[in-house]
């Protein structure tokens, strides 16, 4: 049987979709769901008592890459760089380097429906540009 890989193509964006859902439910997410509109995708999904969100824009590719194919490619090498970011997040949990909560804090989603790093983004920026301390939520 011949695979994408024996011919040189490369795996589809629903193959690497498919498999971040696989990666994610198989190491204890749950509800986990992927809502595509408009160049756009957000994968949601709960782990323990926290819920996330990772944004995935696209398919965008490289300025010249106007044509149909250019953009499907451009969307397969994402989806594909988005699956093994997720492998090698959850490999490094797995191998206890970090924990889960640490290496997805950016993409956990607060009351407010924002993520972590939405959240902290401009005070984080504003920290370094005056060389000040971001201020902790309790002063926030």
């Amino acid at each position: 049987m011949t695979t994408n890989y024996v011919r040189g193509a490369s795996t589809s964006s629903a193959d690497s979709r498919a498999e971040i859902v696989g990666l994610l439910s198989s190491h204890g997410a749950s509800g986990v769901r992927c809502v595509s509109e408009q160049r756009r995708t957000v994968i949601v999904f709960s782990s323990g008592d926290r819920r996330f969100r990772l944004l995935l824009t696209g398919p965008v590719g490289c300025a010249d890459e106007t044509d149909d194919q250019g953009r499907e490619k451009a969307a397969r090498r994402r989806w594909h760089t988005l699956a093994l970011l997720i492998k090698a997040k959850l490999e490094a949990v797995n191998t206890d380097i970090v924990t889960f909560e640490e290496e997805f804090l950016a993409y956990t989603l607060l009351p407010n429906g924002r993520t972590v790093y939405e959240n902290t983004q401009q005070a984080i920026s504003r920290a370094y540009a005056t060389g000040s301390s971001v201020p902790s939520a309790a002063r926030a």
